[in-house]
C-alpha cells in the first residue's frame, strides 16, 4: 500500500484487519464504499494506483511543455 509503511508505523491495534487500510485508501480517493473496492478483483486493485501515477506524471510532462 502506498504511503503506509509497516515498519516505520505505530503497530495496529490487535485484531485490526489490514483490508481496513486498502478501504480507508480507496475511500480517500474516490469516495468509494468498502462494498464498492470488495467487488474489484486483486488485478484491478493493483492498476488503479499505477495508473493514477501514469496519470500524474503525463500531467507533468505536459505541464513542462508549456
Amino acid at each position: 500500500m502506498r504511503g503506509y509503511d509497516p515498519d516505520k508505523a505505530p503497530p495496529l491495534p490487535d485484531g485490526f484487519p489490514i483490508r481496513m487500510m486498502v478501504y480507508d485508501s480507496f475511500a480517500e480517493r474516490y469516495g468509494w464504499t468498502p462494498n464498492v473496492v470488495d467487488g474489484l478483483t486483486l488485478e484491478q486493485l493493483d492498476w488503479l494506483p499505477i495508473i493514477a501515477g501514469g496519470k500524474g506524471e503525463a500531467r507533468g510532462m505536459l505541464a513542462d511543455d508549456d
